[in-house]
């Protein structure tokens, strides 16, 4: 029997294609045409696949082809059409790719070369790669060129193969990402000898590049690295579609990789390495770094701020924690993340530093549960380490001065006291003062305090008094134990007092984001929002904030007194991305535009002008902003959906009540008019030949009209009410249409009826007194507005798995205001009438009950002027019809 469960489809992997594929719709696709280094034919090869694209009807636009002067690359470009490239204001001679008229041409297929390039101060992104990513939002197809050392995992092993640091990275995710990657790879000895020729670099600087970067060896790394790179690509696909297609069920717990990042100089190097660990291992990674309060130390949190950045480009997540004993602080993290490789790095160890553990000796040992990853590192001789043991560098002089004038205080009460109690007895004294001004003022000015106190006291009570000298030598022991004391308890008391402030900062952000979030739930207008926002964000992040909101046409405006860069603000919203101060986007902006997202979309964006020491890049203040922005989004979507309920009762209720109206109306109408019909009956036979015939028989028609009108009016009250049942059966269209055109037959009124119906339609389930009132409403209509002498055409054909029915007059039209009530009847919208023109056509009641009786059958109706005059109402009906006949 074969096993079911080893077919079916993980949930979760559909899930995740699922929501993968809603996510790529309408996004362009990136196809990278990878290599080992440049003169592989990467250009070559992808100018080559793009003229097939163009021969094959696809529309190919060349924004950027780097030829490097190679003749047979320049060739290809014969047949393209290339943009303009960009001028960069105030340099004449210096050009760049212009993302805004590529924008505006949006081709199907653009082609931009050197994906790793960075864009000349004053573009719109600082790299290349962004440009592609906003070519790609917006459903335009890239082709683009990458070599191996530009990816940013891989930077630093570029660098210990060939010697030489790349600067231009893209992040690996973009590369991962691609829709396709091409690797384009020669042999070694080949590329060597198309450098020898010329068809790589001009023959000045091939012969420099043949002796540096252009070395066998390192084109071999290179190739192996680029190989290496595809086909972890490659791999990553295949147990993609394994999981997607449940080939095989494989029960695997998930990798998830801790990198510790210190304050040390090599961080850099140990977050990529951990990258490329992560990617191997196909694992989660999160760069963790423990604040100690004890090293308030700018530059470091700066060093590490820049460390943390570089690790949530390439891909993980980051956090930064607190506590005075790191290895305690990781293992519980670690452990409640369910991490299950630690990784640290590990630098040689001084040979005075054998008996001290490092932190991974202390992880081994205290939590021997955890497994742990040492990547070595080299020896860093650039740390300073001439601060003072408390790691905030030397106190401030004023503290000094301070211990100064204690440590004289406490002397001249030692010189009362010695007459009383023994010099030993008298110490306790000037230890007291040690320990207080070292828990007062630190541990500098608390050793100042005793060294100044031992010398002044061996020097005026010690005998020989007056001289630094003494016969006792326990006195140096003593003041050396008061020394410790001092220095100890001025370390301990800084460590407390720094944590004590820490513990005050995240007290305070946690009593502020908690307010925000009470004050934001009473919000019931955006405008309110806005002013929580403003109250209580402001203080907590030393910032102007100002919210801007969507309008119909999705244009931003903003309400504070002091507007922000409004076109950041705007393409922060169009991208749901950020931009502006402190990103990588429009950074010259003098805000940080944060979008407003919630899972449906962007409701607005949030700008933030920093007016005291913010620190954007403190990954918790930036936790704290996207925490923040979360709320106020989730808060204007409650506030935007509580407002379409609203409405939609509203509407709901006046639908109920005008279904209420409309019946009770054509009931008390319908008695009357019968009454009147049935006496111009009688009427008209007796009066023939009368003056008064010509008068009853108006009476009748317009009596008949107005039956019509209030059988018009019951039917749409009975089945706007919800409850009607059709009668639903198969009905031959085509007979049905006679029928309706039958009725409307008038030699008097000069007009005809003119029948196109197709032969084979197909019979379509429908209540048949339905759409035949529906068809006489619309034939009365467009009889009404047919000039003498022309015809109404009515045609028939199969369309869209149902049948669509035109009605069509002669007329003038219908005019603009009618055009836009047609148009909302269409879509069930019109609560009204149209406004009227004098002696123009106006639209009734009748389009109004058609719309309801396609509604009813699932059809549709639209109306629209025919370019030679006239107009035409198209009925379509489904072939199938409503499932049920309700």
């Amino acid at each position: 029997m074969r096993d079911d469960t080893e077919e079916r489809p993980d949930p979760d992997a559909l899930l995740a294609s699922i929501q993968k594929s809603e996510d790529e719709s309408g996004r362009g696709k990136l196809k990278i045409f990878f290599g080992a280094c440049a003169g592989v034919g990467k250009t070559y090869t992808m100018l080559t696949e793009a003229k097939a694209q163009l021969k094959a009807g696809v529309d190919v636009v060349v924004g950027l082809a780097e030829t490097h002067g190679r003749e047979e690359t320049s060739e290809l470009l014969d047949g393209f059409e290339i943009l303009p490239k960009r001028t960069v204001q105030g340099r004449s001679n210096l050009h760049e790719f212009d993302i805004e008229a590529a924008l505006k041409r949006h081709p199907q297929l653009l082609v931009v070369d050197e994906l790793a390039h960075s864009n000349l101060p004053g573009s719109r992104h600082a790299k290349r790669w962004q440009d592609v990513e906003e070519l790609l939002e917006a459903g335009i197809d890239v082709y683009t060129a990458l070599n191996v050392q530009h990816l940013e995992s891989l930077n630093d092993v570029v660098a210990g193969i060939t010697g030489i640091t790349v600067r231009e990275t893209v992040p690996d995710r973009i590369f991962d990402e691609a829709w396709e990657v091409r690797l384009v790879d020669i042999p070694a000895d080949e590329l060597l000898k198309r450098l020898d020729e010329g068809k790589i670099y001009l023959p000045n600087i091939a012969a420099r590049a043949a002796h540096n970067f252009f070395r066998k060896g390192n084109i071999i790394a290179l190739r192996e690295l680029a190989l290496r790179r595809t086909a972890d690509r490659v791999d990553a696909q295949m147990r993609a579609y394994r999981q997607e297609s449940a080939i095989a069920t494989v029960w695997e717990a998930q990798d998830r990789l801790l990198v510790a990042i210190g304050t040390s100089t090599d961080s850099a190097r140990l977050v990529r390495e951990t990258a490329r660990l992560a990617n191997r291992m196909k694992a989660e990674w999160i760069a963790v770094h423990v604040e100690d309060p004890s090293r308030p130390d700018s530059e470091e949190k700066k060093r590490v701020f820049d460390v943390l950045n570089l690790a949530g480009q390439l891909g993980a997540e980051t956090t930064v924690l607190s506590g005075s004993d790191p290895v305690a602080v990781i293992a519980e993290y670690a452990r409640r993340r369910n991490v299950t490789k630690i990784v640290l790095g590990a630098k040689p160890r001084s040979k005075f530093a054998i008996f001290r553990a490092g932190v991974a000796d202390k992880l081994l040992t205290r939590y021997p549960d955890l497994d742990v990853v040492q990547i070595a590192l080299e020896d860093s001789k650039t740390r300073e380490r001439s601060k003072w043991l408390n790691g905030e560098g030397n106190a401030p002089a004023i503290n000094y001065l301070w211990a100064t004038i204690a440590c004289v205080a406490t002397l001249v009460a030692t010189a009362f006291l010695l007459s009383i109690f023994e010099p030993a007895n008298v110490i306790i004294l000037i230890l007291l003062m040690a320990v207080a001004v070292g828990a007062v003022w630190g541990c500098g000015p608390a050793a100042w305090a005793v060294f100044l106190a031992a010398l002044a006291f061996d020097f005026f009570y010690v005998p020989p008094i007056l001289k630094f000298t003494t016969n006792n030598t326990q006195y140096i022991f003593t003041f050396f134990l008061v020394l410790i004391t001092a220095v100890y308890v001025g370390l301990m008391s800084g460590k407390l007092r720094r944590e004590a402030d820490l513990a005050c900062v995240r007290d305070f952000r946690s009593s502020a984001v908690a307010e925000l979030a009470k004050e934001l739930t009473k919000s019931i207008t955006v405008e309110q929002v806005a002013e929580v926002v403003q109250r209580h964000l402001s203080p907590l992040l030393q910032a102007d904030i100002s919210l801007g909101f969507p309008d119909h046409d999705d244009r931003l405006s903003f309400k504070s007194k002091k507007l922000p860069d409004i076109e950041v603000a705007q393409w922060s919203y169009d991208h749901s991305q950020e931009a502006g101060l402190g990103t990588m986007t429009l950074s010259a902006a003098k805000e940080r535009m944060i979008p407003l997202l919630t899972r449906r979309r962007c409701w607005g964006v949030m700008a933030l002008s920093p007016t005291g020491a913010l620190t954007l890049e403190n990954p918790d203040t930036k936790r704290l902003l996207d925490a923040c922005a979360v709320q106020v989004a989730q808060t204007i979507e409650r506030i935007e959906y509580s407002n379409i309920a609203k409405d939609a009762m509203i509407r709901g209720e006046a639908e109920r009540m005008r279904a209420t109206l409309l019946g009770a109306v054509s009931r008390d109408i319908s008695l009357p008019v019968n009454s009147i019909l049935k006496t111009t009956e009688k009427l008209l036979p007796e009066l023939l030949g009368s003056p008064y015939s010509a008068a009853v028989s108006s009476i009748q028609g317009q009596a008949a009209l107005l039956r019509r009108l209030t059988g018009n009016l019951k039917e749409m009250a009975r089945l706007q009410a919800g409850n009607a049942e059709l009668d639903l059966a198969q009905t031959d269209i085509s007979q049905l249409i006679t029928e309706a055109a039958g009725q409307f037959w008038s030699i008097d009124s000069g007009k005809t009826i003119q029948t196109d119906v197709s032969s084979d339609l197909p019979k379509v389930r429908i209540d048949r007194s339905l759409i035949m009132r529906a068809l006489e409403n619309l034939i009365d209509n467009a009889e009404k507005y047919s000039p003498k002498g022309t015809p109404v055409e009515i045609s028939a054909q199969g369309k869209n798995h149902g049948v669509e029915i035109v009605v069509r007059d002669h007329g003038k039209g219908i005019p603009q205001g009618i055009k836009a009530f047609a148009a909302e009847v269409a879509a069930g919208e019109a609560t009204s009438a149209p406004p009227a023109e004098s002696g123009e056509r106006k639209a009734g009641l009748g389009l109004a009950l058609v719309r309801v009786i396609a509604e009813a059958h699932h059809g549709k109706v639209s109306a629209a002027n025919m370019p030679d005059g006239g107009a035409a109402v198209k009925l379509w009906l489904p072939e199938q019809g409503p499932e049920k006949a309700a």
